[in-house]
Formats: C-alpha cells, structure tokens, sequence
C-alpha cells in the first residue's frame, strides 16, 4: 500500500511517500485496515522503463528509505534485504507471467554457478486509495552482498583495472560509449559521473578486444574473453 498523499509520480526524480507491505491477509481485501504489517516506511518512487512509461499500467522503481531520506535496506515480500526494488506492471503481457519465467529459467542456470540473477515476487499493489493490480516485485541490478557481489574498483588503480564493473547494452537509455564494431554501452556500475579515465579507457579496450576476438575467429578466439560456462 503506497501513499504519496496524491503527489504525481514522475520520471527521473523520485518522489516521496510511504509504503506499508502486508503478507498475512485473507485474500478479500477486507481486512487490510486490520492486518499485520510486515513493513511500514518511507520510499521514494519514480516511474520505471522506457517505452512501458506510455502504458496506462505503469511500472515503478522505488527506494526504501529511514526518516532522513538515506537508503535503508529492507527485505520486502520474502527477498533479501536491499533497499531499490522495481514494480513491474507487465501490461503488455496479456499472462503476467513472461518476466517471472524468464527470470526462473535464468535462476536454475545461474545459481548453480553461484551467480546472482533477479528474483521475483508476486503483490497487488495499491496507490494512493486505488487499486493498481498485480505487480511483480523485481530485484534490480545492481551491486550489493544480496545483488550483484563484486568488489567496487580502486579509483586510484593503475594498469590492472579489471573487476567491479556493470555495464548494460540497451539502446543507449543511458549515458553511453560506442565500441569501434559500433555496439552501444552503458555504465551502470560505477555511473558515468563516478567513473575515472584510466577505468573508461580500460573498458573502451575491453570490450574492442572482446569484439575483435569474437570477429576474428569465432571458434577459438571467444574463450579468451568470456566466461563459456556461463
């Protein structure tokens, strides 16, 4: 149950509110006043994605937050503790079920590898007094013990930069770097504001020498760059 106290909900700067998650009701929508809640708190919430942001069930990213505004993580509706989450409206999905799937199918691959992917929860969600439907409660990527495990990298590091990043290939949504085959990346992690040269650089090189690779002889040249098993 979110409550912005009828603020709108924007893009790119998330507004403030309070969210109150309840697990152990009937099912009836009756008894919410009287349930037990499992989390009461503050959040901020903007509107998530790209093109689903015309749609007229929106998606939404939120923060949990404590009473001065800073990140807190919390563990919501069974998933571990992190404090951004992602409401995901599913509208063009006819089933509701596509996002949860690809995610399961993703876990049983990845986990045995003791790799992280995204794991989902169902809620019905409500919105300032209105029933908003059913929503998949998403895990974002990102790093964090419970998300992506990875050393942050040193900004004062030289020559061996590797480890500790995320990047993203997605249309270039984001601020983003074209490889020289012409392949659009984004940083996500560190952001294009907190990354050093020598880092940029190094990924620039990075993924120019992947692409070569691939190019030049994909048989045996890929395995040098990428992790086959994976």
């Amino acid at each position: 149950v979110i409550d912005t106290a009828g603020a709108p909900i924007g893009k790119g700067t998330k507004t403030p509110g309070t969210m109150e998650v309840i697990e152990d009701h009937d099912g009836t929508f009756t008894d919410l006043h009287s349930a037990p809640r499992a989390w009461v708190g503050d959040i901020g919430i903007e509107i998530h994605g790209s093109s689903s942001s015309g749609d007229p069930k929106l998606s939404y990213s939120l923060e949990t937050r404590d009473d001065k505004g800073e990140d807190l993580d919390v563990p919501l509706v069974g998933l571990p503790a992190d404090s951004d989450w992602v409401l995901v409206g599913n509208y063009e999905d006819p089933t509701l079920l596509r996002n949860a799937l690809a995610y399961a199918l993703a876990r049983e691959v990845r986990e045995p590898l003791g790799r992280w992917e995204p794991r989902t929860q169902w809620a019905e969600v409500f919105l300032d007094t209105d029933f908003e439907g059913l929503y998949l409660v998403t895990e974002n990527v990102k790093r964090g013990e419970n998300r992506v495990d990875i050393d942050s990298p040193d900004p004062t590091a030289k020559g061996d930069l590797t480890g500790g990043y995320i990047v993203k290939i997605d249309q270039c949504r984001n601020a983003c770097w074209s490889t020289a085959a012409g392949t659009g990346v984004s940083w996500e992690y560190p952001h294009d504001d907190d990354i050093t040269p020598d880092q940029d650089a190094y990924l620039h090189a990075y993924f120019d020498d992947f692409e070569t690779a691939v190019s030049a002889d994909p048989k045996k040249g890929y395995a040098a760059w990428i992790d086959v098993q994976s």
